[in-house]
């Protein structure tokens, strides 16, 4: 809208995951395989009684909401996997699946693999004054939004005030359970108190909002999240944050949003 002739510089890539439960795969560090049968990394972490493991870098040029791993993927980090563990895994072991779409900034015009664009941030300033940051991680979110603000002062001529969120501390839910007593769910670690927290405390609007941004307990279970949909969506009416007419809406768009048919997944061919 600033400047309709400019050239477009992201270029998505998409990574998945699979997560299976520990008792399956029995380890208790991270494992990383350098360099896979395409030259990507393939990792392995511990979790909240799950394993995660991933990842590819598949160019996309649609971006989906929200997106979704292909077959070719899934089927990839399984071939990979049960190459280093002792352990095979098939589809029937996953507890969930998801993907990430990594926003890369890539100035070069003739392409080439995605696995070598850099994972940095890029700001610029165009002439009218508008500040872009485009590309960059999640796990260096803070770095970035404290340049892009150094940047403002700067070009705006405002006195600089001192970053204050690199020793900030950032509030976190409470424990999870320690007791079958305490757990919200059996397959899940996280209790009713963590659930009403993430709704009163932690400004949790929506199903997803709770059970996939807060609790992480989509990424955990995906069978074991859907089933508590009606619970949650229960809360959030009592709560106002949803409305009675609109609940039964929320949990249809919850399920189709968070429900991943394995053995449906759509194929690169039909998804990129």
């Amino acid at each position: 809208m600033d400047n309709p002739q400019v050239q477009r510089i992201i270029t998505a890539s998409q990574g998945p995951h699979i997560v299976v439960d520990e008792e399956k795969l029995p380890m208790k560090s991270a494992l990383i395989v350098p360099k896979t049968s395409e030259g990507r990394v393939l990792f392995s972490i511990p979790w909240h009684n799950r394993i995660i493991i991933g990842t590819t870098d598949t160019p996309v040029n649609s971006i989906d909401e929200p997106p979704k791993p292909f077959a070719e993927e899934i089927g990839f980090i399984l071939d990979n996997a049960n190459q280093y563990f002792s352990a095979t895994i098939d589809l029937s072991d996953i507890k969930s699946a998801y993907a990430g779409l990594r926003p890369l900034v890539n100035q070069n015009p003739k392409g080439g693999s995605t696995s070598q664009i850099s994972r940095d941030h890029h700001i610029e300033i165009s002439d009218t004054g508008l500040i872009t940051i485009a590309g960059g991680k999640w796990t260096t979110y803070r770095k970035m939004g404290e340049e892009v603000i150094n940047k403002a002062e700067e070009f705006s001529g405002l006195d600089s005030l001192g970053c204050q969120t690199e020793s900030l501390e950032i509030h976190t839910l409470m424990p999870t359970a320690t007791s079958e007593e305490e757990k919200l769910h059996a397959d899940l670690p996280f209790t009713r108190d963590q659930l009403q927290a993430s709704i009163k405390s932690e400004m949790a609007m929506t199903i997803e909002d709770v059970l996939a941004r807060r609790l992480r307990a989509t990424v955990l279970d995906n069978e074991a999240a859907t089933s508590l949909a009606n619970e949650v969506a229960s809360i959030l009416v009592s709560t106002g944050r949803l409305s009675e007419t609109g609940k039964a809406k929320a949990i249809e768009e919850f399920i189709a949003n968070n429900q991943i048919d394995l053995k449906s997944l759509p194929s690169m061919e039909s998804g990129s």
